[in-house]
This record gives structure tokens, sequence and C-alpha cells, in this order.
């Protein structure tokens, strides 16, 4: 008897709940006229069959035998499902909150093309009702999510973004895109033998010709209209990227299909392009960025040289369509360090020292012919083999595997080139001055500039009247040879030859020409040249990426010959300053070349190594 009171206690309990739920279940009235449309009354089921299990759908027919319901599938998809009434356990209307959820998540908001901007906005206002009016309900993360992306899109829209199949993307890059679907519809067309003779099929394809050709007129007023505003919100990823897409575009469309690439330069205003670029750097460097200091914290071994990440200007800006380093393009490259100076031969010999001591090959590149020998050539000229001077004929390979050795590897090329250029595109990594008299660049002119000044700042004396008898003119002298610098590398460390150096620290000679450069790095340009990693391809510039380029892939050896790699910076034998440029590219176009030396078998390539930082800017 004791447990009575318990029970009906529970009783009151149970109904006190069920009251509270019935006062907080969705009434249809509470529905805004918008949802209404979407969840008309008494349209929604739940059906559940003869095994208990529950299908919730929109009636697509109901009578006294059976009742056709739409069911979601998964995501928006749906199919119809029949029920006989006499094998299922019940049919009742869904509760006005499910029907209202059901109906939203049958709604596609994701379609390949964007929908119009007042259709996003009707489903915002509806998902969000449904979670203002129903919060507690089973499908609200769902619906929440949902919200979320149609927010997204939003957004999109608001920045005048197009959706196409599926991406989003700018103006300048949703062009591009419309211009390759008209293409790609275009060869459907004529794809089809009868085409021309086919009236209907011609109209269709000459309107899409039309279209085509309106998109790429389009393109400079869009760049026009839209990257200027990025730059005013500082919005510079978005801006390369139209920049980018413009300029690919034009070499793909224009240069690379019109006859002769330089007519078609010739026929175009191509400085417009540049501009755009440079306008785009202007103001990134505005902002400060890609020269800023390392991190707090950051380890840099003294040895080394940290180069921010960033965007940079890459390549020459001559308008020649035929050149390796054309076009001018913007590139980005992670943070990273580099050697403050070239890899001198007593460093090198340490590493070939252990592979012969050991057999240690395994640093040694997958391509690379086996049990390889890495001597430096280099080290058979006594004038080139000094412990601080840089070694200098070394194939790619041996670079490669003293850089694993020591933990380090090459630069790729734009690493290398953002290192001598900095961020202002400068021409050579001093600025732009001549390197044949404005500093101490260890190249044929930049010797003989020196030397000059050693001969121009210590004259010989002239001759003395010996005899007071004022008859000095009479007297024949030969004056002593002009100076003249060997043709060699000088140590790594030093910034002039050693009788210069010798010169100044006698008083005999001034020197103030150093030569700056936007790091703190030695040789960028002269002494040694210096292998990257990059595989060579003369057109790379025209496809590369944006972010982080690290060249093509490598061709096949053939023969026995490495494959042909890139080298920068000129050497101690460059007779043509054009090769001491920042963006100046060499390349192992022969075996003798590939092996580290000039064509005249000469060594002159070495190298420098980078290390990569898991930093992200």
């Amino acid at each position: 008897m004791q447990a009575r009171p318990s029970s009906f206690a529970a009783l009151g309990v149970t109904l006190a709940l069920g009251l509270a739920t019935a006062c907080l279940a969705l009434e249809y009235a509470q529905l805004s006229e918008e949802a209404r449309k979407l969840v008309p009354e008494a349209k929604m089921v739940q059906v559940t069959d003869a095994d208990g299990a529950v299908y919730e759908g929109a009636v697509v027919s109901d009578d006294p035998e059976k009742i056709v319901i739409r069911v979601r599938k998964s995501g928006a998809a749906t199919m119809s499902k029949l029920f006989r009434k006499a094998a299922v356990r019940g049919v009742r209307p869904m509760p006005v909150d499910d029907a209202f959820a059901a109906k939203l998540l049958e709604i596609e908001i994701d379609p390949p093309e964007a929908l119009p901007a007042a259709e996003y906005r009707r489903l915002e206002a509806l998902h969000a009702e449904f979670l203002k009016l129903s919060p507690q309900h089973a499908q609200t993360g769902p619906v929440a999510e949902r919200l979320a992306s149609i927010r997204e899109c939003i957004t999109m829209l608001d920045r005048g973004m197009e959706r196409i199949r599926g991406q989003w993307l700018a103006p300048v890059q949703a062009a591009v895109m419309k211009f390759a679907v008209y293409t790609e519809q275009i060869a459907q067309v004529e794809g089809q033998g009868d085409w021309a003779s086919n009236a209907r099929l011609k109209a269709t394809r000459d309107e899409l010709v039309e279209k085509r050709a309106a998109t790429a007129r389009s393109l400079p007023g869009l760049m026009q209209a839209h990257v200027p505003k990025l730059l005013t919100e500082k919005a510079f990823k978005d801006a390369v990227d139209e920049c980018m897409a413009f300029l690919r575009f034009w070499m793909d469309q224009v240069v690379a299909k019109r006859g002769p690439a330089a007519e078609a330069i010739r026929e175009m205003d191509f400085g417009y392009i540049l501009r755009m670029e440079r306008s785009v750097m202007e103001a990134y460097r505005a902002a400060g960025k890609g020269a800023e200091p390392p991190p707090r914290g950051l380890g840099v071994p003294p040895d080394m040289v940290y180069i921010p990440g960033g965007y940079f200007l890459m390549g020459s800006a001559v308008e020649d369509p035929n050149a390796d380093d054309f076009p001018l393009h913007i590139v980005f490259v992670s943070p990273f360090l580099l050697d403050r100076r070239e890899v001198s031969n007593a460093a090198y010999r340490k590493f070939v020292e252990h592979v012969k001591a050991t057999g240690d090959y395994s640093t040694a590149h997958p391509d690379a012919p086996p049990l390889k020998k890495h001597d430096a050539d280099g080290w058979s000229r006594p004038e080139l083999g000094g412990d601080k001077q840089p070694v200098v004929g070394v194939d790619w390979y041996d670079a490669y595997a003293y850089a694993k050795w020591v933990g380090k590897r090459l630069p790729t090329e734009a690493e290398w080139e953002k290192a001598a250029r900095g961020m202002d595109g400068r021409l050579y990594t001093w600025g732009d001055g001549d390197p044949a008299s404005t500093c101490g660049v260890n190249w044929q002119g930049g010797r003989d500039f020196i030397a000059s000044e050693m001969d121009r700042q210590n004259p010989a004396e002239p001759p003395q009247d010996r005899f007071g008898c004022g008859c000095v003119k009479e007297i024949e002298t030969t004056p002593p040879p002009p100076t003249r610098l060997p043709a060699v590398t000088w140590d790594t460390d030093k910034t002039l030859p050693e009788r210069a150096l010798v010169a100044i620290e006698n008083d005999l000679m001034e020197w103030t020409k150093e030569c700056a450069s936007p790091f703190p790095l030695l040789h960028m340009a002269g002494n040694a040249a210096e292998w990257v990693s990059d595989a060579y391809a003369r057109d790379y510039y025209r496809s590369s990426p944006v972010y982080d380029p690290a060249g093509p892939e490598a061709p096949a050896a053939g023969a026995g010959a490495p494959a042909p790699h890139v080298f920068r910076g000129g050497s101690y034998l460059t007779a043509d300053p054009r090769e001491l440029a920042t963006f100046w590219r060499g390349n192992a176009s022969n075996r003798t070349v590939a092996d580290g030396n000039d064509g005249g078998g000469n060594p002159m390539i070495g190298f420098r190594c980078a290390r990569s930082l898991d930093i992200v800017r």
C-alpha cells in the first residue's frame, strides 16, 4: 500500500512532461508564409511498415488501398515509395517541425552553378526560422550546417564571385573558366559531322563562338574593376590569383595560339599585364609584406640567412616570348633559410672523404650513377682548390648529395631568385647599377674595374731628375704594365680578391663600393655559378604554379648524361653582364656544362644550400 502514492506521483510527473512537450510542439500557425509554402498542411506523413521501420515524406498519392510518399535517400536525393495500407502498422501526419526539417533537407543548396542571390536569401531565412522555432529538434545540427553553407555562398556572391561547375571563382578566373567551357561546348558541336550544314547546330555553334569572344573581351575590364578593390581591402592572395589567371590566359590563348609568339606580343599591349602585376606588388610592399623579420624564437644558424616568405616578381620584364625568363610573373615562396656563402672546397672535401672512407651513398639521388665519384673538377686546378674558395666543377647530383648529407637541400629557382632579388624587382642583387663599375663582383668586367681602380688610386711615380739638369723628359722610361687580376674564384667569405684586400689594408687603395643585397648574402652574382634544384624547361614560366614552384619534372637522363638542371648567378668566367642578372637562367645544355664546367671545360659551377622551415606566412 505504501507504493500507491509513488505510482500516482510518477504518473503525475509523466502527464506533466507530456503536457509540457505538447505545449512545446511546433504549430502550423507559427510558420511564416514562406515556410507554409514549403510545408503544405497535412501533406507530410510518417509511415511505419510491418517491420517497424519509419519512413517520412511528402504524400504523392493516397487512396484506400495504398499510399505513395517521396522519401529522402541521401543528401537531397529523393525517391517515391509505395506502401500497401493493409501491410503497414500505421500512417500518421508528421509533426510540423519534422515536416519542416524534412523539406529543408530535400533542397539542393550546392548545385554546380550558383543559385540566384534572392534564392539564397530565401533559403537563409527558412533555415534560420527552423532553428529559432525548433532549437531542440533532432535535425538542428544538419540544418545549422546547411545554414552556414548558405551564408558562405551569400558571402561569395557579395564578393562578386561566380560558381561554375562546382567551384566558386573570382571574376577574372570565372571568365577564364567560362571561356574554357564555351571552347569545350564548341568542340562538342563541331564534333557532330553535319554541324556546318545543320542550321540549328550552326546557329548554336556561332552563338557559343560569340559568347566566348565576348568573355575574352571582358577580361581587361574585369581586371580594372576588381583588382584595385582587392588591393584596397588588402586581399593580396585574391589579387595575385586574378592577375595570374589573366596572365596565363593571354599566354595560352594569345601568345601561344596566334602564330609566331613575337608577332602576337607586338599586336597587344602586353605592358598592361606588367603594370597590373607591379601595382599588386607595390601595394603588397607598402603593406609591409614579404620582408618580415624571422619569428621570435627561430634559431637561425650563423652560416645561414632567413629569407622571409611572400610574393615577389620573378622573371624578366622584357617582352620576348622566345626567352626562357619570359614572362615576368608573381610567385610566392614559403619562408626558408639559405647559406650565407657558397659551399667551400674544405666543406665539400669532408663529404667526399666521408663517402670514400665509409662507402655511404645513402644521400645519393635515385637517378645518380651508382658508386658515383664526387670529386670536383676544380681540384685539378691549384688556383681553384683553396680551402676557402668555392667548390667548382661539380655536377647537380654532387650538389644534391652534399646538401642532403649536411641536412639541407638545394634551393628552388624561385627561392634563389627571391633571395637575390628581394621585393623591389631589382636587376642585379645590389640594384640596377652597371656591374662593371658598381662593386666587387667576381666576373671579367668586375676584375677589370677593380684592377683599374688599384692603378688609378696608386699610380706609378714619375721619373726623377737625378742630375739636376732639367732634362728629365729626355730620359726614356717604360711605364709599368696595368694591373691584371687572374680569372680565379675568391674566398667564399671575401667581397674582393686578396690583392685588393692587401692594398686596402696598406692604405694603397680606398674601397667603399660594397655589393649591397636585399639580404646579407655573398656572391649571389659572379664567383661560382650555383646549381638550384629545378630541372630546366625553356617555357616553364608560361605555366608554372604561383605557390612554391619547384620546376618541371626532370626528363630522363640520356646516354648516361645527367638530366638538364638550372644554375644561377653567373660565374668568375662570365663575360656577358646579363648572366649576372637576378633572373638569368643557365642550363646544362651539354655534357660539359652538366659536369659543372663551361663550354671549354673550365670548372665554374658550385652551389649553396637551403633549409625548409615549418612556418606559414
